[in-house]
């Protein structure tokens, strides 16, 4: 893993032993980055350099205001080193079988879709993942990358199973039951709508809560679906490979599919 001794980029300090090794870490993450081409490793800074820096920060770190500045203990940095070790972690397995029984075409759970692609840039189902303690997991959602504050809807009718919890990295989690029996984590939230607690019924397109910022800055609705077929929580840390309940459900076809209305 590689570590630098102050910031790299636009304000940064720049070091040249620093900047090298930024310039490595980028060009070693291409193919995460949409169309990206190899920089030159010249321990100089300039704009082919910070190009590079805000492009990864937008499509793979998920910044909406991407700044071009790596820095020692920051998150782009981290995505970085993630990058270059994502080959030695083993693909995930198959997805999860689609859910029977969801025949509806939902509502997608914002009123726009996302300028950057949840199949692509780490933000899709099955992306690989580093855990707190060093192993790896596969993603088990899709990321809907939008700023804090924006309204999130329901996919369909249905009826609040949980109150909203912690859920990671100073966000939190709502969990809903929708008609049909399928169940929707909707993850990464600051705060549910008003009226809106375990009990509760809400209805196709109801705003039931708002998009909240990681520690890191970024801000996303991390979408989860279950088929409704098992019990208990949706978080399983002991079943491999996406440490979720068995029902899990791959999103992304019915995320294609949901409409504006």
């Amino acid at each position: 893993m590689e570590t630098i001794s102050a910031s790299v980029g636009a304000g940064g300090a720049n070091r040249p032993q620093d900047v090298i090794k930024v310039q490595n870490l980028l060009n070693q993450n291409r193919a995460r980055v949409p169309d990206a081409r190899e920089i030159t490793v010249d321990g100089l800074v300039g704009p082919e350099t910070i190009n590079a820096i805000i492009n990864f920060q937008r499509h793979v770190v998920g910044l909406s205001n991407p700044d071009g500045r790596v820095d020692p203990n920051g998150g782009t940095l981290r995505a970085l080193n993630q990058g270059v070790n994502a080959p030695t972690i083993p693909a995930p397995l198959p997805a999860p079988p689609a859910a029977p029984g969801i025949s509806v075409v939902l509502r997608f759970p914002l009123n726009a879709r996302p300028r950057l692609s949840y199949k692509t840039g780490g933000r899709y189902f099955g992306a690989p993942r580093t855990t707190s303690t060093g192993g790896h997991r596969s993603h088990a959602g899709c990321d809907l990358i939008v700023p804090k504050g924006t309204p999130i809807v329901a996919v369909a009718d249905g009826e609040v199973i949980r109150n909203p919890y912690y859920f990671y990295s100073g966000t939190y989690a709502l969990e809903v039951r929708h008609t049909g029996g399928f169940v929707v984590r909707y993850g990464e939230i600051s705060t549910a709508a008003q009226g809106v607690s375990a009990g509760n019924s809400v209805a196709r397109g109801q705003v039931i809560a708002f998009v909240g910022k990681l520690e890191s800055g970024s801000s996303m609705l991390h979408f989860e679906m279950y088929a409704g077929t098992a019990s208990g929580s949706l978080t399983v840390r002991g079943n491999p490979p996406y440490q979720r309940r068995s029902d899990l459900l791959d999103p992304t076809p019915y995320l294609d599919q949901a409409t504006l209305t």
